[in-house]
This record gives C-alpha cells, sequence and structure tokens, in this order.
C-alpha cells in the first residue's frame, strides 16, 4: 500500500511541475514521500533520494514543506 501511496504523491508532483513549473509538498504529504523517516536528517535523505531519481531540484522551505522544480 505504502509504494502505491508513494507512486501517486509522485505523479502528483509530476503533474504539477509539468502544469506550473514547480511543486510544493508539505509536511503531511512528505510524510508519504518518506515513510518512516521520522528523523529530519533521514527525511532529507530520502527527498534527496527521490529528486535524484525523477532529476528535480528541490528547497526547503522555512514551514518545512518541499519545493520541486525540474533541473
Amino acid at each position: 500500500m505504502a509504494d502505491a501511496s508513494l507512486e501517486s504523491q509522485i505523479d502528483k508532483i509530476r503533474r504539477e511541475i509539468e502544469e506550473h513549473g514547480e511543486s510544493t509538498v508539505g509536511c503531511e504529504e512528505l510524510s508519504v514521500l518518506c515513510p518512516g523517516a521520522a528523523l529530519h536528517s533521514s527525511r532529507w535523505d530520502a527527498i534527496a533520494q527521490i529528486a535524484i531519481g525523477e532529476r528535480w531540484a528541490f528547497t526547503l522551505l522555512p514551514d518545512e514543506s518541499v519545493s520541486f522544480k525540474n533541473l
């Protein structure tokens, strides 16, 4: 189930980037992208791995959300 949720979230980010040039993902959505990564360092490692795989740049925002854009 987690894999389907993860793929669904990544597909949503892809669509938003395609339509709007970027996608901002809030904390709740990040928990789908990084299941089990409670520690900040683990969460950012997981986000970086997804971004690298998708060829996205990402920016950590002050409210702990993340903005993704194409490289």
